[in-house]
């Protein structure tokens, strides 16, 4: 992966389970907070955990999901799904000791690029409220759509 430097990609493996968990409560941090002090908190973050592992499996069979390493060290995730109309990044998500830092930019940066080769639009769907929507529309993401929580954003090759 270029446009950082140290940064590189490598494919989840099995063994990258307890970074992804690691990685899935930091975004989580609201959830997280909430459930503090409940004794079921665990496996409450446990279960929506493996939901959303399930839902992306079921949702967007054979997906490409990248392990995102700065200088050898897991900092992110990146999941990404061609349909054959168009490349989804289905997730992306860093550390967030990690975010701020233009890490994320140079991911979907080489993502837009690969979609780009491929002569596919590139896809991705946001929470409303999510700060990374700003980041989206600065490298030229554009709204296609709308839910009440969501919008799906849009960048042409």
């Amino acid at each position: 992966m270029t446009g950082y430097e140290g940064l590189e990609c490598r494919p989840v493996e099995d063994g990258d389970e307890p970074f992804l968990r690691r990685l899935f409560l930091e975004t989580k941090e609201d959830l997280a907070a909430s459930l503090s002090g409940n004794p079921l908190a665990e496996g409450i973050l446990d279960m929506q955990f493996r939901a959303k592992q399930s839902f992306y499996q079921s949702a967007f069979p054979g997906a490409d999901c990248r392990l995102l390493l700065l200088a050898g060290v897991p900092i992110g995730r990146l999941t990404t799904f061609n349909d054959g109309k168009s490349l989804h990044v289905v997730d992306i998500a860093l550390l967030s000791a990690y975010r701020g830092r233009g890490i994320g930019s140079a991911s979907l940066e080489k993502v837009w690029a690969e979609a780009t080769a491929a002569g596919l639009p590139t896809i991705l769907c946001v929470e409303l409220e999510n700060p990374a929507r700003k980041l989206y529309e600065r490298l030229g993401f554009r709204e296609i759509g709308r839910t009440e929580t969501d919008v799906s954003m849009r960048r042409e090759p």
